[in-house]
């Protein structure tokens, strides 16, 4: 029977989808082995209901269960030599001249045929299950060592429903066992070879664009990946001897993939039909948005940015998981004491609430858990972002356009003539903006915006610095809040740690705790991806203004002092909170140090 014709067969049966037999087709015609096979590593059904399927199609009876133990004589009757190359077929008894023999593989059926010219022996076929036919060889033929003619394959199934803890080889690389995405990946390359060839059929169109199913399955794979993983982003990056493919996971880049070059330029024509760029265009920057559908109801929004560089394009895709968000606000990690003070600041009737710290340090989380915990329908919630990232239902959000002279300090302008109790700002970056909102705060509305400082006293100095006067930043500022994304040890691989006492004295511990501390540091396992960390925790400094830093800020004190004050009356700094983190062994000293700045 025809490869072609089986595949049809089992698709019409219900025991294999198209792309199934398609990959099942690719394997047999470039690495050998039975389409049977294949299609159950991809384990698109059991060996239970092929075994059925080939007793049906081949009108041959079933091996009965209780009967699977070969004659032990049969070795020489039928010597190891004599079938070494047939892997789907074990002789199991003899009567005579008559041997039934073991079945797993339409073609095996062929191979008995050819066995009776070379033995004085007529063949009885019964057909088994492929583990039923291994056991057997392993039984009476220990010197071949049988295994499955085919590794087993990585099943394309819905990755989401936890993280991905692959084995460290096999899943990263094509080049290992991972049998979907080699797939991919060479009928990928083959295609882009032959449209090289042929240069007329590689013209791609918007609305109108040839795509191939291999470069469709890889960009797929890729992403689902990655969201299994939990990663941020995913760079798809093209250089003269490779295309890289790396991960942000827990903040840091992992290359987790590495293609060959020929399928460049078709993975980025992909993401850009997905993206609805223009595809033609290859020397400009583009930017655009994928609706990504997981299934179950849930969708990953994705931001796509590709620019020109000079190997060819690369795209950077920001994912954007809704159910990921954390939009509690006393679910963010804070201490009991630093929440008591945020709740009171964005509960208060106006003012203005501050969140600082570096891109990625979780600063649009905290605000969008802030407005969660606000939103009520007797409160009017409007916001102004660059870009909005996630829709908040019962809040109108306002995307930014500066091109066209929609600027932050314009969107709120606009807001005070909708009559708003709360504005969401989504950052200060000028005086024009600075000044508009906190005079709006001073006027019965509460603002919360973000700057970009070290640390939560900074943000008092930030505004001054754009010359907004000291008493408009002292009557308007109720608080500022900074904050830092710490990776976690990986729970699994963390190992005991015992630093000389001169090196924690130096990161910021009291020599009086030391003696006491527990301490763990990285070691790496597949489930953290060998980087020793697995998810992050926030750390928060908050500083609640009160009067005395009111006069000390009107009285131009200098911010180091300022920050001395706010330690005074109870404000923990970002490196106590990290160290605090480290010692109940959520993360390590060496991530805090890295993370936060000394106190001075």
């Amino acid at each position: 029977m025809q490869t072609k014709d089986l595949g049809h067969l089992l698709i019409s049966k219900g025991l294999a989808s198209e792309l199934a037999v398609s990959q099942a087709e690719w394997l047999v015609r470039h690495k050998g082995g039975s389409l049977l096979e294949h299609v159950l590593m991809l384990e698109e059904t059991s060996e239970e209901q092929l075994a059925a399927f080939l007793a049906e199609i081949s009108h041959v009876p079933r091996a009965q269960q209780g009967s699977l133990t070969p004659d032990a004589s049969l070795s020489t009757v039928l010597p190891p030599e004599l079938i070494k190359n047939n892997p789907y077929i074990v002789p199991l008894k003899r009567e005579g001249r008559d041997v039934w023999m073991l079945v797993a593989d339409i073609e095996a059926l062929g191979t008995l045929k050819d066995l009776e010219f070379a033995t004085e022996y007529h063949f009885r076929p019964l057909v088994a299950t492929f583990g039923q036919v291994r056991a057997c060889r392993e039984t009476l033929y220990p010197s071949l060592k049988q295994e499955s003619a085919v590794k087993p394959a990585i099943q394309l199934r819905d990755y989401t429903r936890e993280r991905f803890t692959a084995e460290p080889k096999g899943i990263w690389r094509f080049e290992e066992n991972d049998t979907n995405l080699d797939i991919f990946v060479n009928t990928a390359l083959m295609e882009a070879r032959e449209s090289q060839r042929k240069p007329a059929a590689a013209v791609w169109s918007v609305g109108q664009q040839k795509t191939d199913d291999a470069v469709v399955n890889l960009v797929d794979y890729v992403m689902r990946k990655a969201i299994a993983a939990g990663a941020s982003d995913v760079h798809f990056e093209p250089f003269e001897d490779t295309f890289r493919v790396r991960y942000r996971l827990d903040g840091k880049l992992v290359k987790v993939f590495s293609f060959p070059v020929p399928i460049a330029g078709s993975v980025v024509s992909r993401i850009k039909i997905l993206s609805q760029l223009d595809i033609a265009e290859k020397r400009l920057p583009q930017d655009g948005r994928i609706h990504y559908a997981l299934g179950h109801g849930r969708t990953i929004d994705i931001r796509v940015s590709v620019i020109p560089t000079f190997f060819g394009e690369k795209a950077v895709l920001r994912l954007l998981d809704k159910a990921a968000l954390q939009i509690d606000v006393r679910r963010l990690g804070m201490e009991q004491d630093e929440l008591y003070s945020v709740m009171r600041a964005i509960h208060a009737p106006q003012g203005m609430v501050l969140v600082t710290g570096p891109t990625g340090s979780g600063k649009t989380t905290t605000l969008y858990s802030m407005l969660i915990e606000l939103n009520k329908e007797s409160v009017n919630i409007m916001t102004a972002e660059d870009p909005i990232e996630f829709d908040l239902p019962g809040i109108n959000q306002m995307q930014v356009h500066e091109e066209i002279e929609l600027t932050f300090a314009s969107a709120i302008r606009s807001f005070l003539r909708q009559d708003p109790d709360i504005i969401l700002v989504g950052e200060i970056r000028d005086f024009e903006t600075a000044d508009i909102a906190i005079k709006a705060s001073l006027t019965g509305h509460l603002i919360l915006s973000t700057l970009h400082t070290n640390d939560a006293p900074s943000a008092l100095a930030r505004l001054t610095n754009m010359n907004v006067e000291p008493y408009l930043v002292a009557s308007s500022v109720v608080l500022t809040m900074a904050q830092r994304l710490l990776r976690k040890l990986c729970p699994h691989c963390k190992v005991p740690l015992k630093p000389p006492p001169k090196a924690l004295i130096q990161v910021g511990f009291d020599p009086r705790d030391i003696p006491d501390l527990s301490l763990f540091g990285p070691k790496g396992c597949p489930k953290c991806f060998n980087t020793g960390y697995l998810g992050r925790v926030g750390i928060f400094e908050v500083l609640a203004v009160n009067d005395e830093i009111r006069e000390m800020f009107l009285d131009r004190a200098p911010i180091a002092e300022v920050k001395r004050e706010a330690r005074r009356f109870g404000m923990r700094t970002l490196r106590q909170m990290g160290l605090e983190k480290a010692k109940a062994g959520v993360t390590s000293i060496e991530e805090v140090a890295s993370s936060t700045m000394p106190d001075r």
